[in-house]
């Protein structure tokens, strides 16, 4: 009877064994998928630079306790303005916003993933900000209303952000996630984008439906309406 439960067991260990060699390998083969080029244009056929585009399905998580440990990242402000406009980063990283203008600015986020607020500085504020929750934060200036730049908290380390060109690599099968501040859609939203058949090392061409361009607003001089609003 003894010996019947200890072959019983052995067996039951085996099979535990082999079934998670099993589903590792999936793991593997899946966090290993050949890399894909993309191309993404506007309805237009216009390239569409600065999207940011995230594995879809299943993709491998992010190591949250390793990137709290990695070296801030940088969202700088320039000319008053947010460089880089678009920032991609990983959960649980941390930013530095540091002011290379000789004017003070007043960066702050009313976004669900993250809201924070640092009031009136110059050069560097005194510690950097951790993004803990995947998604899209948008930055303003509460000094200067035209300052305007987004950070994309990405739940996974496959991610990339598309070239001048509108170009990109990524190592996925199972589709892709887009995200982009014009998208017609909103740009507090990503849209799923399925991946059609292709031959293996041939370009895919995905296309975006953006916001139409604002209209040019009439120039100004000193002491209209619109300086005195927004001249700060």
């Amino acid at each position: 009877m003894f010996h019947k439960g200890l072959v019983s067991l052995q067996l039951s260990f085996t099979f535990a064994i082999v079934f998670a060699v099993v589903a590792l390998g999936c793991v593997s083969a899946r966090a290993e998928a050949p890399p894909v080029s993309l191309q993404l244009i506007d309805m237009q056929g216009k390239p569409i630079p600065n999207a940011v585009i995230l594995a879809g399905g299943q993709p491998p998580a992010v190591a949250v306790d390793r990137n709290r440990d990695m070296p801030p990242a940088i969202m700088d402000q320039i000319d008053k303005a947010f460089a880089p406009k678009v920032l991609v980063i990983e959960q649980g990283r941390r930013v530095n916003f540091p002011n290379s203008d000789n004017i003070r600015h007043h960066v702050y986020s009313f976004s669900q993933p993250k809201t924070f607020e640092l009031k009136l500085y110059a050069k560097q504020p005194e510690h950097p900000i951790e993004f803990e929750q995947a998604g899209i934060v948008v930055l303003g200036c509460n000094i200067h209303d035209q300052m305007l730049g987004f950070i994309v908290v990405s739940d996974t380390s496959l991610w990339a952000q598309t070239d001048d060109n509108g170009q990109a690599t990524l190592a996925t099968q199972d589709g892709v996630r887009i995200w982009h501040p014009e998208l017609a859609s909103g740009f507090s939203q990503m849209e799923h984008h399925s991946l059609p058949p292709h031959p293996a090392g041939q370009p895919i061409t995905l296309q975006l439906r953006l916001k139409p361009p604002l209209a040019t607003p009439e120039k100004r001089g000193f002491g209209s309406d619109r300086f005195r609003n927004h001249g700060r």
